[in-house]
C-alpha cells in the first residue's frame, strides 16, 4: 500500500522529535549552513575562502570540527565544514565556555485576544540577554579589524547559528495565556499530539524536526540542494525577501508566522500536561512544513548576505 504524503510526513514527525529542543534540530542548521555555502561559492567566493580560513583558526578546530571532516572526501570538506559550524552552538551545549542558553531565542510575547483581559506579559528588552543583541555582538566581532582569530572563529559560528534561529517561529515568540501565565517558553510546555493515541511532544520539539531528521553530510547536503534548486525559492522568487537585511525583521516575521501558523491566531489546542495533548488537526503538519522548508532556505540566503558582507572586503 503507498502512504499518502500527509502519512508519510505525520510519520517523519513521530520518528524526528523525540530529542531535546534546539532550534531547528541539527540537521536543520546543516541545511541552512549547506545553502549558505553553496551561494558563496557561487557568487562570492572571495567571501568563502576568507570565511573557510576564519573557521580553521576555531579552538576547537583541530580537536572537534576536523576530526568531524575526515568522515566525508576531501573535495566535500569545506562545504561540511560550513554545515559542522552552522550547527556548533548546539553541540557545546555541555561546555560552559561556549554555551550561552539566552542567545538561541527571543521571546517576544503573543497574547491571543480571547486572553488579553487575563494575562499581562513582561515587554521585551531591546538590550536584554537574547538572539537579537548577541547576533549583534557577533557580528561586530567579525567587522573588528582587531579581533582575535580564535574569538572571530567563534563568532562566525554564532553567526552562522543565530541568522538560522532567527528563522524558526518558536525562536521568536512565548504564548501568554491564562494556562501559560509565564508563557510558553517558545511553545516548549505546548503539548500536543500528531494523531490520536500518538506520543505526546510539545510544539517546539515538533517545529524543531520539520526539515530533516538525519545528521549525515550527505542527507542534509542533499536537502540543502533540491530545496535551492525548487523553482518555488529560486533568488528570483524570494528577491523581495532576500532585500530584507535586518535581523530584526527577520524575528518579526518569525513571529507573526508563529502567530498565523504556529498558534493558528489562539485556535490551537494544547496542553500544559505532558502526558496528553490534543491531537493537531489534520492540516497542521503539511502547512508547517512547507513554511519551515521556506524558512531554512531564506536563513541560507540571508546568512551567505552576512558572511559576504563581513568577509567579501
Amino acid at each position: 500500500m503507498r502512504l499518502r504524503p500527509t502519512c508519510l510526513l505525520l510519520a517523519f514527525v513521530l520518528l524526528t522529535v523525540a530529542r531535546p529542543a534546539l532550534a531547528w534540530n541539527r540537521p536543520g542548521h546543516m541545511v541552512v549552513g549547506a545553502i549558505a555555502y553553496d551561494v558563496l561559492a557561487k557568487d562570492h567566493p572571495k567571501a568563502l575562502a576568507a570565511a573557510l580560513a576564519a573557521l580553521r583558526q576555531h579552538p576547537q578546530y583541530d580537536d572537534v570540527l576536523a576530526k568531524r571532516l575526515e568522515a566525508v572526501p576531501e573535495a566535500d570538506r569545506d562545504r561540511y565544514l560550513f554545515m559542522v559550524a552552522a550547527r556548533w552552538a548546539d553541540d557545546v551545549r555541555d561546555k560552559p565556555e561556549y554555551h550561552h542558553g539566552p542567545w538561541h531565542y527571543v521571546d517576544v510575547p503573543y497574547v491571543p485576544p480571547a486572553e488579553a483581559k487575563r494575562v499581562k506579559p513582561p515587554e521585551v528588552d531591546p538590550n536584554g540577554d537574547h538572539l537579537l543583541t548577541a547576533l549583534k555582538a557577533n557580528e561586530a566581532i567579525l567587522r573588528a579589524a582587531d579581533a582575535d582569530p580564535k574569538a572571530k572563529a567563534v563568532a562566525v559560528c554564532w553567526v552562522m547559528h543565530l541568522v538560522g534561529d532567527a528563522h524558526q517561529p518558536l525562536h521568536a515568540v512565548s504564548l501568554y495565556a491564562e494556562r501559560y501565565p509565564e508563557g510558553d517558553r517558545g511553545g516548549n510546555s505546548f503539548h500536543v499530539r500528531a494523531e490520536a493515541g500518538g506520543s505526546v511532544l510539545n510544539l517546539h520539539s515538533l517545529w524543531d524536526g520539520l526539515i530533516l531528521g538525519s545528521q549525515t553530510y550527505r542527507d542534509a547536503a542533499n536537502a540543502a540542494t533540491e530545496l535551492r534548486n525548487r523553482p518555488a525559492f529560486s533568488p528570483d522568487k524570494l528577491k523581495r525577501a532576500l532585500a530584507e537585511r535586518d535581523p530584526k525583521k527577520w524575528v518579526q516575521e518569525s513571529y507573526h508566522l508563529a502567530i498565523d501558523v504556529v498558534y493558528r491566531r489562539g485556535d490551537l489546542r494544547g496542553s500544559t500536561d505532558r502526558s496528553d495533548g490534543p491531537v493537531l488537526p489534520g492540516d497542521y503538519l503539511p502547512a508547517a512544513k512547507a513554511v519551515a522548508e521556506r524558512r531554512v532556505v531564506l536563513a541560507g540566503y540571508r546568512l551567505a548576505a552576512e558572511l559576504d558582507a563581513a568577509f567579501g572586503k
